[in-house]
């Protein structure tokens, strides 16, 4: 069953690729990192509650300044942002997200 997420959209595994992919259309900062919270736990068969709370492996400022606040407030700007956590790269470009498992 899918997650109830608000910013991602499309959520799926892409099998060429090996990893989880999402479409993200701009949504603020806080609701994306719920909806990571929610695909992370996805990706990985557990409960919201058995992962690392985000805010301790990631400086939720600096990725909100990266991420929420481009020069016109609608997203991502320069290149694409990485974070490892529980044993998972996450990638956030304009639009799309992908989660790849690392071990």
């Amino acid at each position: 069953m899918t997650p109830p997420f608000r910013a991602l959209r499309n959520f799926r595994y892409d099998d060429r690729r090996d990893q989880y992919r999402a479409d993200y259309g701009g949504a603020p900062t806080q609701e994306l990192l719920v909806d990571v919270a929610l695909a992370l736990a996805e990706v990985l068969g557990v409960d919201t509650d058995e992962i690392e709370p985000l805010h301790r492996c990631l400086d939720t400022d600096a990725f909100d300044a990266l991420v929420g606040s481009g020069p016109t407030g609608e997203g991502l700007v320069g290149g694409p942002v990485a974070f490892r956590v529980e044993g998972c790269r996450v990638t956030v470009t304009t639009d799309e997200l992908t989660f790849e498992r690392l071990d």
